[in-house]
């Protein structure tokens, strides 16, 4: 990467009536357009902040000029985006004109919550209502305050649960930020490969593999390439002392670049390095290195995970072909049109009921690629829209 030719971009709103429509309880904080994930800077200055008693959740769902990193899907080229403040009090100000009932939802869907706003705020001072709370957030940040009328349901899902975290949906547009300033480059320019890194980590998941009897095995090679089209930041962190050439050859095959293998010369070295990276899942022969990263290892023993990952070529007038990770709970659906689609939240029985194809047709048509009639069966088409689409699952256009 060329750190003194990525382009900056500003969000804007200026063509929107309602940019931000909904504010979503999640496991993993993300802006859903953008998958711009605030969850994965500064832990301590920006975690999420709850009162137990009164069953009330607070936390900063914007903050500015924060330069985040993206890559475009088509042309892989990186640049960064931020929200200026002045946008951000926009965003505030059409939400207030325009907002019309209870926006909180779960994981992005049809879901409510027994929950509301209890006030939404943008910090104006450098101490304001949200350094009672611990908050040291810069000003221009945009806070929000979510009371929950079901403290049980708080208890068991919130405090006690994986959903602690706010994420918005919004539209947006994006606009040159040499439009706003002449410092276009700045901020990139300075940036050293381990900040880049950094950046790289709040747009992807994090995923490393151990060489030795790990990803030198073909099995677990196929693991990486998933994760790899799938998206995610790869890396190859070794207990050796250096770089084999096989290394190399293995990570050029599979399209994880050079700069991302670490040869650090033993575990304790290696673990510590998962730490540094912010790897969010780490497969390891190793059970001690297992241990020490708690929940975020995978343990290499032979061949064979507790999970698969199922690729396939469908048999539709609709679908082409589909990747099913039954970790992450992801279907990653290829159209016959071209388009591709993830789906989020698909459990194994779900997923089966789409391959199989256990739904009848609705309608009757045809395409290029066949034809389909009310009551046909099996239909993976029928059956990706009743079991998925239709069930209010999580999804994105790729």
């Amino acid at each position: 990467m060329d750190k003194n030719i990525i382009p900056n971009y500003d969000i804007n709103v200026d063509d929107i009536d309602t940019p931000m429509y909904a504010v979503s309880l999640v496991s993993e904080p993300a802006i859903k357009v953008f998958g711009f994930a605030f969850s994965d800077l500064n832990k301590e200055k920006f975690e999420y902040k709850f009162d137990t008693v009164e069953g009330i959740l607070v936390a900063p769902i914007l903050i500015p000029d924060i330069k985040i990193l993206r890559q475009d899907p088509i042309t892989k080229e990186y640049y960064t985006v931020s929200f200026p403040k002045s946008v951000i009090q926009t965003i505030r100000d059409k939400f207030n004109k325009n907002f019309n009932g209870n926006v909180l939802n779960i994981e992005h869907s049809n879901r409510k919550i027994n929950a509301y706003l209890v006030e939404h705020w943008i910090k104006d001072f450098d101490v304001d209502k949200s350094n009672e709370y611990g908050f040291d957030c810069p000003i221009g940040t945009y806070f929000v305050k979510v009371k929950f009328e079901d403290k049980k349901w708080f208890f068991d899902n919130v405090i006690n649960g994986n959903l602690k975290g706010l994420s918005i949906e919004i539209d947006a547009n994006l606009a040159p930020q040499n439009k706003f300033t002449s410092h276009v480059d700045a901020f990139t320019k300075s940036l050293s490969d381990k900040e880049l890194l950094v950046l790289q980590s709040l747009l992807f998941n994090n995923v490393s593999f151990d060489w030795d009897d790990t990803l030198e095995k073909p099995s677990i090679q196929e693991i990486a390439k998933n994760e790899v089209e799938d998206g995610e930041n790869v890396f190859i962190i070794s207990a050796r002392n250096q770089i084999s050439d096989q290394m190399k050859k293995v990570a050029e095959d599979i399209g994880i670049p050079l700069k991302n293998i670490f040869a650090v010369g033993s575990n304790n070295n290696k673990i510590e390095k998962i730490k540094e990276l912010n790897i969010d899942t780490h497969f390891d022969n190793n059970k001690d290195v297992i241990d020490a990263i708690d929940d975020k290892g995978e343990l290499v023993l032979s061949d064979s995970f507790s999970f698969e990952i199922l690729r396939g070529d469908a048999n539709s007038s609709n679908i082409k072909s589909w990747i099913y990770n039954s970790k992450k709970k992801t279907l990653f659906i290829t159209f016959n049109d071209k388009s591709k689609y993830k789906y989020y939240g698909i459990t194994g029985s779900e997923f089966k009921n789409v391959i199989n194809g256990n739904a009848a047709c609705l309608t009757s048509g045809n395409n290029k690629y066949g034809s389909w009639w009310i009551g046909k069966y099996p239909s993976q088409g029928a059956a990706l829209y009743r079991y998925v689409i239709n069930n209010d699952k999580r999804y994105e256009k790729v």
